[in-house]
Order: structure tokens, then C-alpha cells, then sequence
């Protein structure tokens, strides 16, 4: 998050002020001024102490911060003109839609996943296995990592890879929802895709 904030420019600050003109320049505190005129603010005509500032956008608090977030992103994207800045900040949405959309995996569809992948040279391999309804990505070298839900079919591993930063699985299903392929990415594209063995 504090990689976004030299976007911000001095002249939004006083937008982000709630419940009260850009210019007002506050001499006292609100609820100051709110005692001095009989308990009603005489800027925004009204005495929201005990009953707070009506956001923007409603949402809970244990949520607040991933929407500002994905937010900011969004705005981020929509106004620079670098697409390599693009292509980094829309890398992070799903996974913060991930965050506020939780996904629900039901058995049926965790044990479709589970099973052994085999990339296209077949000398390389990877599992995914399954312990207390959490699922598990398992390199063939035995690295271990949770795979953590972004939408129905795609995941990231829970820990960022020294060389390749955030991982991400796709699991892909055919015209029947069986699984037969799985592909491992990154940021930039790079990509292994692994068949999934019968």
C-alpha cells in the first residue's frame, strides 16, 4: 500500500476530509464547535457525533481495508499511461477480490483438484493434496505451500517465491468440469502448464 502513496498529489488531501467543505478551514474541533452552537455544526448543519460520517462506500469494517485498496488500484490503472504499470496493478485486483469475495470450496470440487501433475517433458511433477480442507501445492523438489482461493479455479500460493514473486494456479477443467491441466504463473507471464495424471 505505501507503494501507491507518490500518486497522491497534495491537492486531494482536503477531498478526503469527511462531512465538511474543501474550504473550511477548521479553527476548532467539531465537537467544539458543535457545543458552541447549541450541539448542531454550523458547516455541514447537523451533530453526527454518536452517530458518525456516512462513507462513500458501505462496507464492513474488517473489509474497509482491502476495498480502499483495490480502490486505489483501479483509479491507479485507470489514469496512467504506462502499461507496465498497468499490467502490475491489475496483477493485484484478484487477489484482493479474493480477499473480499471469499470463496466457499466444497468437497466435491477440492477432490477434484487433488492428484498428481505432470509437465509435458515428463521428467517434472507436482501434487496437490488435501489436509483439513485446506489444499496443498507440492513441488517435486517436496516444497510445500497452501493454496489460497481467488475464484473457483484459480489460487495463489500462500508464500511469494524468491525468484518469481507471487505465484498463482489455474486449474483447468474440461466441457464435463473434470480437471486435466493445471497451469503455474507468475506477474510476468511465465508459465508451466502440467497435465494432470489418470
Amino acid at each position: 500500500m505505501a507503494g501507491l502513496i507518490p500518486f497522491l498529489k497534495r491537492d486531494d488531501l482536503p477531498a478526503l476530509r469527511a462531512g465538511h467543505s474543501n474550504q473550511t478551514k477548521m479553527k476548532k474541533p467539531p465537537s467544539q464547535r458543535a457545543s458552541q452552537y447549541g450541539g448542531v455544526d454550523p458547516v455541514t448543519k447537523s451533530n453526527w457525533e454518536g452517530t458518525g460520517v456516512i462513507p462513500d462506500i458501505a462496507i464492513e469494517a474488517t473489509r474497509a481495508k482491502d476495498r480502499a485498496y483495490l480502490e486505489a488500484i483501479l483509479t491507479l490503472e485507470s489514469k496512467t499511461t504506462d502499461e507496465r504499470m498497468k499490467q502490475q496493478l491489475r496483477w493485484l485486483v484478484p487477489t484482493i477480490e479474493g480477499r473480499l469475495h471469499p470463496v466457499n470450496l466444497n468437497e466435491d470440487l477440492i477432490s477434484r483438484y487433488v492428484g498428481k501433475y505432470i509437465y509435458p517433458d515428463g521428467e517434472r511433477y507436482c501434487s496437490v493434496t488435501c489436509e483439513n480442507g485446506n489444499l496443498y501445492y507440492i513441488s517435486s523438489g517436496g516444497n510445500k505451500d497452501r493454496l489460497l482461493p481467488i475464484s473457483e479455479h484459480s489460487f495463489r500460493l500462500e508464500k511469494e517465491h524468491e525468484e518469481y514473486g507471487e505465484i498463482r494456479v489455474k486449474f483447468i477443467p474440461d466441457e464435463l468440469g473434470k480437471i486435466t491441466e493445471m497451469q503455474w504463473f507468475d506477474i510476468l507471464g511465465f508459465m508451466f502448464k502440467f497435465v494432470k495424471a489418470q
